[in-house]
């Protein structure tokens, strides 16, 4: 079967396969948002992808994968679009998570977001269930559903914007500053203040 647009060579898919839960945990603890992980993790895959069958002479393909996150990590602080210490971007303990609760997390993910997600557009809660949910790659994604890679993460992002658009307006969903949730309103309490 030909390929639509670049085949992805064997040795990539293998190791991409091996190390991308463990970068996706490790990205968790230094991003403050999982829109942002699945950025980077998007564009690791993409910057191996890009070198096709160079990459099969990657001494240490792991190594790699992490070495791209911290570049691009790096470099996303330089440019100022999200606010990383940098304490977090090299290799090392993350800074102290107090921003983070999990408690708060967890039960957001129980009492809102199924809720939120069957109101969302059925190709909207379809990818984001596929994707950020069931943690297949957008690359698989595409591939599954005939799309262009380039299509499936506009399609992702879409629909990411318009889950925690109604998310934020059904659940009444708070931030802190760096983007991390510190608050919401449980979906069955809010439900009678939202018209």
């Amino acid at each position: 079967m030909p390929c639509v647009q670049r085949c992805v060579p064997p040795c990539l898919t293998a190791s991409w396969g091996s190390v991308a839960n463990e970068l996706r945990r490790w990205l968790l603890a230094r991003l403050p948002a999982q829109t942002s992980v699945d950025d980077v993790m998007q564009e690791v895959f993409l910057r191996a992808l890009s070198t096709q069958e160079n990459f099969c002479t990657v001494q240490n393909p792991r190594a790699w994968f992490y070495q791209v996150a911290r570049h691009y990590l790096a470099d996303t602080y330089r440019r100022g679009r999200h606010f990383i210490p940098l304490e977090q971007v090299v290799e090392g303990e993350p800074a102290a998570p107090e921003a983070v609760d999990k408690a708060v997390i967890d039960q957001l993910a129980q009492q809102c977001l199924p809720r939120v997600l069957s109101e969302l557009a059925e190709a909207d809660s379809d990818i984001v269930r596929y994707c950020d949910l069931q943690g297949m790659t957008v690359a698989e994604y595409a591939v599954t559903h005939q799309l262009s890679l380039p299509a499936a993460k506009s399609r992702l992002l879409r629909a990411r914007q318009r889950l925690y658009q109604l998310m934020r307006k059904k659940c009444q969903v708070q931030t802190d500053p760096t983007g991390a949730v510190c608050q919401f309103v449980p979906r069955d309490a809010s439900s009678s203040l939202i018209k």
